[in-house]
Parts: structure tokens; C-alpha cells; sequence
């Protein structure tokens, strides 16, 4: 609890929205409350890599998705099992016995952090 204390006292004497007498600066106000809004509006636009859902375009599937490499927290795009599980769980209601038949990759270049930017389609057949 007491290491609860110190963390908020650094924050308080980091960012000074009350002064000694308790009287609120409104700028500094206003300033945490963008900061609290903005993480929590970061934390509702995750998505387990972006999915696109399309007819089937090869003899034999019935689904076709597109997913990017995308990741999120437990999800790692790039691993092929997870690929898979995701794609799967996402086409449940309309496929329940569903199974990847192929993969194919589309490389689209490199991110501003230098990480490969890659689209996968996994073909479904129910």
C-alpha cells in the first residue's frame, strides 16, 4: 500500500494538476484527462489482426480471409498455428467443422519500425 503512496506522489510532483492550496490548474487538468481518455480509447481499438472475409475463390474452399500481421497481446500473426486458430474461431458460426486447406503470403514491404508488413489469405473448406 505504502509503495502505492510513493507512485502517486512521484505523479503528483511530476504533474502538478492541484497546487498546495487545492486549487486545480485547469491546463494541467486538462491535460490528464486527454492522457486518461487517450489510453483508453487505445485499449478499444485493438484487434487481433484485421480480417477480411471473402467468397470463395478457389476450387474446394469456402471461405477465403485476409488477415495482416497485426499484433496483439496472446497473438502473434506471424506464427502459423495462431494464423489458423484465430481464422477458424472467427468462422465458427458459419463453419463449424472448418479446417485451412492453404495459406498463401502477400509481402507489402516494412513498417516505420523496420518489421516486415505482411497480408495472409487462409482458404477455409467447411
Amino acid at each position: 500500500m505504502s509503495v502505492m503512496a510513493d507512485e502517486a506522489r512521484l505523479f503528483l510532483k511530476a504533474f502538478p494538476i492541484y497546487n498546495r492550496l487545492g486549487e486545480g490548474d485547469p491546463f494541467m487538468q486538462a491535460k490528464a484527462l486527454v492522457l486518461v481518455l487517450s489510453v483508453a480509447l487505445a485499449g478499444c481499438q485493438t484487434q487481433r489482426g484485421e480480417l477480411l472475409v471473402a467468397p470463395d475463390p478457389v476450387p474446394g474452399a469456402n471461405h477465403a480471409l485476409q488477415m495482416s500481421n497485426t499484433p496483439d497481446v496472446g497473438y502473434n500473426p506471424d506464427d502459423k498455428e495462431d494464423r489458423e486458430r484465430h481464422a477458424l474461431n472467427y468462422l465458427k458460426s458459419r463453419c463449424p467443422a472448418g479446417r485451412v486447406i492453404k495459406e498463401s503470403v502477400i509481402k507489402t514491404g516494412t513498417d516505420d519500425l523496420g518489421r516486415p508488413v505482411r497480408s495472409y489469405m487462409l482458404y477455409v473448406k467447411c
